[in-house]
């Protein structure tokens, strides 16, 4: 007992020692990490990030590049494949590592936990880096900005990177670590270490590494600073008071204690009853084109009631509205100390996109209607440059946005940011060219693109840069002026921008125009919609201005459905050429007689999307603009009725100049389906009608196999024949729930092979029936009323998939489940026989078998490389099937064309006969291959579906999949 106690005594004695030095140290470090360093060179900040036994990969999100990359702590005693990775004491043995040795060639891990560095310090983070057959990057993630340390390329030894960092005087940063595995192989990531500096260390270190490290200087981005705490002057800093209830407010300089150790100096506002009043800061701020600002208020208040700041513009021009910012309020310390610390109130700046502005701050101490009494204190004031990014992430309430009165989305007469005035600023350094708000660009990495400004001092800024011969395309309209435009430079390249989409209502009519300026080169400007995810041109324009700017028109006159329409601009240049793009306007307010009258050129075309076979063919089938064609036709398309091609009188006998049509000299099939759908509401009633021509036809059954339908519903106009003459076929439609439904317009299918030809025209669809003229109408030959709508294919293919889905996820959890059942009922009986003594009870910690889980994962990897190998060699076989397909008809096109001059000249009867027989022996040989395409296609389609993929996992878990591609 008494030696028990003894070494109670012990413990106690031992405890109020580590108790003694822990609020030593508390008290130590009380106030700002500074007044520690006067102690010590170098302190610890944060070893949460660093690499040990009992960390877990779920400490890190996973990148996004790639699924056949394995990532894990991984013990360096058991790597055996990784020869000079190991290390000696004082480091452990575990290493975050990412393994791309399966071929992907990047992955990444982010640190789920941040680091906060305080404001005015220096600091440094250092990760020890280890790559093998690959390059590594690290990075630092400051919301959404990103400081980069890349290229670290070691190769089978380890070296240790650094980040220096400076940190501003206005607020702490938290900091994200990224790890990147770049070009294969793996890459290894250990002693993770986050420490502060003394400046003189700071300075000594950065020269000793500087060929491993990256600095990141944050003081550089404030660019002004009033009444700095640290350095307070009197002068700095002044208010005059410009409104107020009566005069009962005051400030002054007074001294605070700001809990910190110190005693600064701050400005005082007071109000000694409820009351309102406004200061105004006598110092100006400006605020310069396009650039992003951060203003930072430190402030502190012991108040009743809340006061607040804001921003009020100094230099308003004639007919100018001012951009006011919204008022930032300041929380009151009353219910805790007035001492407390200062906190940051801040404004997010958006320059004005062609001047410079100038803005004062007002503290406004209440309101006429929010009266406030007591205390407001103000220590600092400062100006930051910082990017879009983090303006953007900012509240609405702390924005002051002065491109907002350029901002014309909603404005009829542009597209969204048709002018080119909104624009993120990605780097505070290289304003230009800035990002296009509203607008999808994409090109290669070797061209560039954004917004430019065509003053010459705003684009003398672009200079600097990998431009090919650039010159300013200066407004001629407007000399030299500050003026946003888009600039598009292309090399060796295609770039592609989208505008954001204008609605394009039905039956309308609309004109989008834009100013352009193309240098050496030629740019396609084009309006476009999707439908069912795939891009449809409407109208487009190749223009080449050649150094000078052009007004470019492109006009539409809409069908039936309503459209969803983008500008899109192309620019192609197999060396160098540029595009610069401005005032890209929308109206639909143009007139029918407008649209008809207009005369087209070279800058301006139309488009009318009601005559929806139109075509710039006239001796032959052109490619159809809004039809989608399937089938082993050699002829299919748009035809010209005044291009012999049916030469008979009859034929001419329609309201359209083209019509649209099917040719087989041999039995085959094709099918046409509109890509345009037409909505269908069930509060209307519809006769949509059109005709059809169909001249002497011959099939397998002798049923013709021409026929007519809606793809939402079932019941459909079959056996066409209309004997030489154009016949009028009509669906009378009242859905019962609303659906969208495409025409579809065949001859014979896949069994019922038919020759001959089969055209349609005169497609009109009218929305204004009643529900009595509807009730009297009767189906016959030639009409068909239309009710039920159909179950939708894609909804039951969705339904399909999610079905696959939830039993794709519940075998792989069986797999990982079921062996670990098995597992528990041995150990169960197993522990019944085992006779058990007592022992004080001790933690262990058990291995996770993770054998099948990474049987499934590997099986999935492999599923995965083994799909992209089959798609890949399944698109080369279309692509030389198409390409041969092609070498055909244009074959057929030739001998079609020499035979009918022999008809018309009345030739040798022998040349006509062989070329009718070589047309069919053809026509034969490109049905063969059309049919080997459309197999193709199928297989293509299969490949891609969620069964395939299944099924490939399924064989290689099961150690049945032979791969063909070995």
């Amino acid at each position: 007992m008494k030696s028990k106690n003894k070494i109670n005594k012990i413990l106690n004695y031992a405890l109020t020692f580590v108790l003694i030095v822990l609020c030593s140290a508390g008290f130590a470090t009380f106030g700002k990490v500074k007044s520690v360093l006067a102690f010590n060179e170098s302190m610890t900040v944060s070893n949460s990030w660093n690499i040990t036994k009992d960390t877990k990969i779920s400490s890190f999100t996973a990148g996004d590049y790639a699924s056949d990359v394995e990532g894990k702590i991984l013990d360096l005693s058991k790597a055996e494949d990784l020869p000079n990775s190991k290390r000696t004491a004082p480091f452990d043995d575990y290493v975050l590592m990412i393994d791309g040795r399966d071929g992907s060639s990047r992955y990444s891990y982010t640190t789920n936990s941040s680091t906060t560095l305080t404001s005015n310090g220096c600091y440094v983070i250092s990760v020890d880096v280890f790559t093998l057959n690959a390059g590594a990057n690290l990075y630092l993630l400051k919301g959404e900005e990103t400081f980069e340390r890349a290229s670290l390329v070691s190769n089978k030894k380890w070296t240790t990177q650094y980040f220096f960092i400076k940190t501003n005087d206005i607020e702490d940063i938290s900091l994200k670590l990224k790890m990147e595995l770049n070009n294969g192989g793996v890459a290894l990531f250990d002693n993770i270490s986050v420490k502060q500096l003394s400046e003189q260390k700071y300075d000594e270190d950065r020269v000793t590494y500087s060929a491993n490290s990256t600095e990141i200087d944050l003081r550089t981005n404030v660019i002004q600073e009033l009444f700095n705490d640290r350095n307070a002057s009197r002068e700095d800093l002044k208010f005059t008071k410009t409104d107020y209830e009566f005069n009962v407010a005051s400030t002054a300089i007074t001294k605070v204690y700001s809990g910190d150790g110190k005693t600064n100096e701050a400005i005082k506002f007071y109000n000694n009853e409820k009351t309102y009043s406004t200061y105004e800061l006598n110092n100006e701020f400006t605020f310069e084109q396009n650039k992003v600002y951060k203003l930072t208020v430190y402030a502190k208040a012991d108040t009743t009631g809340s006061p607040s700041l804001s921003l009020k513009q100094t230099n308003l021009e004639d007919e100018e509205t001012a951009v006011d910012s919204k008022t930032v309020s300041i929380s009151s310390s009353k219910s805790e100390n007035v001492t407390n610390d200062f906190k940051a109130y801040s404004f997010y700046i958006v320059g004005n996109p062609i001047k410079d502005k100038t803005y004062k701050l007002n503290v406004n101490m209440g309101t006429s209607s929010s009266k406030v009494s007591g205390s407001l204190y103000i220590s600092r004031v400062s100006v930051s440059n910082i990017t879009y990014k983090t303006f953007s992430t900012a509240s609405d309430s702390n924005k002051l946005d002065l491109s907002s009165s350029f901002k014309l989305s909603d404005n009829a007469n542009y597209v969204n940011n048709g002018t080119f005035n909104t624009m993120e600023v990605t780097s505070i350094e290289n304003l230009y060219p800035a990002k296009a708000v509203d607008w999808t660009i994409s090109a290669n990495d070797s061209s560039k693109y954004g917004i430019v400004n065509t003053n010459s001092s705003e684009f003398a800024k672009i200079n600097s840069l990998d431009y090919s011969a650039l010159v300013n395309p200066r407004d001629t309209r407007g000399g030299d002026t500050s003026n946003n435009v888009l600039m598009m430079y292309a090399k060796n390249d295609t770039i592609v921008a989208n505008s954001a989409s204008k609605t394009l209502n039905a039956k309308g009519y609309a004109s989008y125009s834009l100013d352009i300026n193309t240098q050496n080169g030629t740019a396609k400007v084009s309006l476009v919609t999707t439908v069912n995810s795939k891009e449809l041109t409407l109208a487009s324009i190749d223009v080449n201005t050649n150094y000078s700017w052009e007004n470019v028109e492109l006009n539409l006159h809409n069908a039936y459905q309503e459209l969803k329409v983008n500008v899109k601009i192309e620019l192609t240049s197999s060396n160098y050429a540029y595009c610069y793009v401005d005032n890209v306007k929308y109206t639909s307010s143009i007139t029918e007689t407008y649209f008809t009258n207009l005369v087209e050129d070279e800058f301006k075309t139309k488009s009318d999307l009601t005559e929806i076979f139109s075509s710039n063919e006239t001796n032959d089938f052109a490619l159809p603009l809004y039809f989608e064609g399937n089938g082993t036709a050699m002829h299919a398309g748009i035809v010209n009725i005044n291009s012999n091609i049916i030469d008979n009188a009859k034929f001419k006998d329609t309201n359209n100049e083209n019509v649209l049509g099917i040719h087989m000299i041999d039995e085959g099939y094709y099918t046409f389906t509109s890509k345009l759908g037409y909505t269908l509401s069930t509060s209307k009633y519809y006769q949509i009608s059109m005709k059809v021509y169909t001249e002497p036809l011959i099939d397998q059954n002798n049923s013709k196999g021409v026929s007519l339908k809606l793809s939402s519903f079932d019941d459909t106009f079959t056996n066409i024949v209309s004997n030489g003459k154009w016949t009028t076929y009509t669906f009378y439609v009242n859905p019962d729930k609303d659906t969208t439904t495409n025409l579809v317009f065949s001859l014979g299918d896949e069994n019922n092979l038919t020759s001959g030809y089969a055209f349609l025209s005169d497609i009109e669809i009218k929305d204004d029936l009643t529900k009595e003229q509807y009730s009297e109408i009767k189906s016959s030959q030639n009409v068909r009323v239309l009710s039920k709508v159909i179950a939708n294919e894609n909804e039951s293919e969705t339904e399909t998939k999610t079905s696959k889905s939830k039993t794709n996820w519940w075998m792989i959890i069986s797999s990982m489940v079921f062996p670990i059942v098995i597992i528990v009922a041995i150990v169960v009986i197993l522990l019944r026989k085992v006779k058990w003594k007592k022992f004080a009870k001790k933690k262990t910690k058990t291995d996770y078998d993770r054998k099948e889980t990474v049987n499934v994962q590997v099986a999935s990897r492999r599923a995965t490389m083994i799909r992209e190998e089959n798609i890949r060699k399944t698109k080369a076989e279309l692509n030389e099937l198409t390409a041969e397909h092609v070498k055909y008809e244009e074959e057929y096109k030739q001998n079609l064309l020499e035979l009918r001059k022999l008809k018309i000249k009345r030739g040798d009867a022998l040349e006509i006969k062989n070329l009718e027989k070589n047309c069919k022996k053809i026509q034969k040989t490109s049905a063969s291959l059309g049919m080997n395409i459309n197999k193709l296609k199928s297989k293509l389609d299969y490949m891609q579906t969620d069964a395939y993929y299944n099924n490939l996992v399924k064989q290689i878990s099961s150690n049945k999949f032979v791969d063909e591609n070995k």
